[in-house]
């Protein structure tokens, strides 16, 4: 099981590292993409770093907010 986390973890830090470089490189900041995708810039925060995994609907609003068009590049 020890691995299976390793993975998972290894999958949020890949995706909210791409969320990151995206948000960065339209100049936004985390508390303007939290406000526009209903979330708070710590939950952002921790969601880009992987040490939070928010359910899909909020993914799908992080997505919205940064107008990004193609979720599944982020793996």
């Amino acid at each position: 099981m020890l691995g299976m986390e390793n993975d998972t973890k290894t999958t949020q830090q890949s995706i909210g590292a791409a969320m990151r470089r995206i948000r960065r490189s339209q100049r936004e900041t985390l508390c303007r993409i939290g406000v526009a995708s209903n979330t708070t810039a710590a939950t952002m925060s921790r969601v880009e770093l992987g040490d939070q995994w928010p359910p899909a609907e909020t993914f799908f609003a992080i997505g919205a907010a940064l107008k990004y068009r193609k979720p599944s590049a982020w793996l």
